[in-house]
């Protein structure tokens, strides 16, 4: 049983979580910073957490077969590493295996979490909710949606399963997801619109103008909420 203990991994953890939801990753040229951790891995090339760092922006960049290698080389250096197999199941998802992904995934999530790796157990459940949802498992989908979000209340995973709940027409869960959400990011104007959108859906006018005017108010120039609203 692999336990998720070490300082060191998760301050990784938070490296790969900030690189990918943030939008300041866009400005970096990703070319580059492989091409720096090529030339550190000339020196240390048994480095585990610098091949990790490389093996996320090849996957971010597509290059998914050079990801995996690094992967593998993670897998012969330190099997037991703590994100090895959400990280394998991340880069598979990508390549549209869900089968692999799946396994992958499994496997990290039957591990025992501490508290610095919840967050990374978030991701893995969410990651294979997604391949549920691909793979039309809806029931299982929703489950994982579901113990991600009990763990990060994190904004694309609510967009991801609201929008699976309306796609099912479970509009008033939907509409549950999405005020929850608020409650706790009031300033997000997107998770109003897709409230709003639920509202309408069900035929609610006049709670889904309730939600609309706050952006109305707060809008320098509002004429786009209300023509929304």
């Amino acid at each position: 049983m692999v336990f998720f203990g070490s300082i060191q991994h998760f301050v990784v953890l938070m490296a790969l979580v900030v690189s990918t939801y943030s939008n300041a990753h866009a400005h970096i040229d990703t070319n580059e910073s492989i091409d720096a951790y090529s030339k550190l891995l000339l020196v240390q090339p048994q480095d585990t957490e610098i091949l990790l760092k490389r093996q996320f922006l090849l996957r971010d960049a597509g290059r998914f077969q050079a990801a995996l290698l690094d992967l593998g080389h993670i897998q012969k250096v330190e099997p037991r590493h703590p994100l090895l197999y959400l990280e394998l199941g991340l880069t598979y998802f990508k390549m549209n295996n869900c089968d692999r992904a799946i396994t992958h995934l499994n496997t990290y999530l039957s591990q025992t979490p501490t508290e610095s790796s919840k967050q990374a157990q978030a991701l893995g459940y969410r990651a294979r909710a997604q391949c549920r949802q691909l793979k039309k498992d809806h029931s299982k989908a929703l489950e994982d949606y579901d113990a991600s979000l009990t763990i990060w209340m994190l904004q694309d995973t609510v967009f991801s399963y609201g929008r699976l709940l309306e796609k099912l027409r479970q509009y008033e869960k939907a509409e549950l997801l999405y005020k929850k959400a608020l409650e706790q990011k009031q300033d997000s104007a997107a998770m109003r619109i897709s409230l709003v959108r639920t509202l309408r859906t069900q035929e609610k006018f006049l709670d889904a103008i309730d939600v609309l005017n706050p952006l109305i108010k707060q809008a320098r120039m509002p004429a786009q909420w209300l023509l929304l609203r």
